[in-house]
């Protein structure tokens, strides 16, 4: 006797667990609505995989061919990271944002090139401040402490269709920066450039950078929203190994306008990376975007 599907899947199961499934599956009832209501109380599990099998597969071959006529993958993502160890300790917290590229060689390979960039604040301060006097020109003098990497690497999706889990890892370089600018807010008329109550930064200064390599390893998961169209989130390992970098209150800002270097720090700095964002496919040419 044969079972009552054709799917690899529904065939697979029914083949582990006919002992289980008995006879009376096969039954003179096949064709009834009772024999459905019978089977289903006695094997759910079966049946449900079955209907899950033959719906499925027309989507899958078709998402499967959608991966398949990539040629670049493009994307951008908010960024938020936590420190780890002692870097945490000091820092906690920081934002910033990705954007990264994928070149994808062979159409019928999930393995492509992946090159990304990302800028991290972990730290910032300002401190208030009045141009003039009076005070028609309100300032903040702005401290960032952050990081600017970018690196090169494999990536690897693992399977096609609506969900599509990757991997990927990455080495480049990167630079700790600790900057000082000027974010200006207008009052009254005297700010004849830009409208009342608006805020603009003026150009900022560095007061120290560190250059060395940097490791990234994650992945994440894309929903396919439309096509060639999705939202991503993922996680993502930053090594910076041990660095020089500073750290809100280790830039010493003097009543007479000087700056001053009150302490660096040097110690791993390494984090974790959570992003959530867009990643938009590029499809090979005589791809149809329908």
């Amino acid at each position: 006797m044969l079972p009552p599907c054709r799917d690899v899947w529904c065939l697979k199961f029914y083949y582990l667990h006919k002992e289980t499934i008995g006879p009376g599956f096969m039954g003179s009832l096949r064709n009834s609505r009772e024999w459905i209501k019978n089977e289903v109380r006695r094997n759910p599990l079966f049946f449900g995989a079955c209907v899950f099998a033959l719906g499925a597969a027309p989507v899958g071959a078709q998402d499967q061919e959608d991966s398949k006529s990539r040629i670049f993958g493009v994307e951008s993502s908010f960024l938020i990271t936590s420190g780890l160890g002692e870097f945490g300790d000091l820092t906690g917290s920081g934002f910033g944002f990705t954007m990264g590229s994928t070149w994808m060689p062979k159409r019928s390979r999930n393995f492509g090139v992946r090159l990304d960039l990302s800028l991290n604040v972990y730290d910032r301060e300002s401190t208030p401040t009045c141009l003039t006097d009076p005070c028609w020109i309100e300032g903040d003098v702005v401290t960032s402490y952050g990081t600017l990497q970018f690196g090169i690497g494999p990536e690897w999706t693992i399977t096609s269709g609506p969900l599509q889990p990757y991997l990927f890892a990455t080495v480049g370089r990167s630079v700790f920066y600790t900057s000082l600018g000027l974010e200006l807010c207008g009052r009254g008329g005297h700010d004849h450039h830009h409208s009342s109550n608006s805020c603009y930064s003026e150009a900022s200064n560095n007061y120290h950078d560190d250059w060395g390599a940097v490791v990234r390893g994650g992945g994440g998961v894309r929903f396919k929203i439309w096509k060639f169209f999705q939202l991503y989130v993922g996680a993502s390992y930053q090594h910076f190994g041990t660095r020089t970098y500073m750290v809100k209150g280790d830039l010493d800002l003097n009543d007479d306008g000087s700056v001053t270097i009150d302490k660096k720090r040097y110690s791993a700095a390494n984090n974790l990376g959570f992003e959530v964002g867009l990643h938009w496919d590029i499809p090979r040419s005589g791809s149809s975007m329908e």
